[in-house]
């Protein structure tokens, strides 16, 4: 992007200091738009109180149409679509922002997450393994790592995650809870 002969780096997929930076075309900034724009909506609907799934699923399917390969946007898309009750649908999105990125965690943790919902348990242990090798700073992806162990009955692997959660978010009272759930040695923390 440049501004009065000065290039501005603009990255809305990175948080804390800028590394590097990566020219986005219009069109992608464009894609980038409606997909910030559906989490505005969903913010000052939050505030309010209200829900704003419908509004934000247009802006993110607006994203998609406009970028087919923008895997968040794929992502936020599969979140709307569960939120809204079409959990087939939304694997499908998440299937797709995983096809497009094969590096980003969180369609793997938001399948993970449906499967385990679904009671599919083998699946969800493949979606939330594969999330937390890309991610293994994410302290939400272990506790739903750990939930899918739990379900499978594998209590240490379990706590593992569970301390991991912890350790990574420090508080972390479901985390904590569900640990202290498991009793015995399971509850040692590193």
């Amino acid at each position: 992007m440049a501004s009065g002969g000065e290039k501005i780096g603009l990255d809305f997929g990175q948080m804390g200091p800028v590394t590097w930076y990566r020219v986005l075309d219009d069109v992608e900034a464009l894609a980038h738009f409606y997909n910030n724009r559906g989490f505005e909506l969903l913010d000052e609907a939050h505030e309010r109180g209200e829900r704003a799934w419908e509004q934000a699923e247009r802006d993110f399917r607006i994203a998609v149409q406009i970028a087919p390969r923008f895997a968040r946007a794929w992502n936020n898309l599969g979140i709307a679509a569960a939120h809204l009750g079409r959990p087939a649908e939304a694997i499908e999105d998440y299937r797709t922002a995983i096809e497009s990125d094969p590096e980003l965690a969180a369609p793997r943790n938001n399948l993970g997450s449906i499967y385990l919902a679904q009671g599919k348990i083998a699946e969800a242990l493949l979606a939330l393994d594969a999330a937390s090798r890309l991610e293994p700073k994410g302290s939400h992806i272990q506790y739903n790592l750990a939930l899918a162990r739990l379900q499978a009955g594998d209590k240490e692997g379990a706590a593992e995650a569970l301390r991991r959660a912890i350790q990574l978010r420090g508080d972390f009272p479901e985390a904590r809870a569900a640990l202290d759930s498991l009793g015995g040695s399971a509850t040692r923390t590193p």
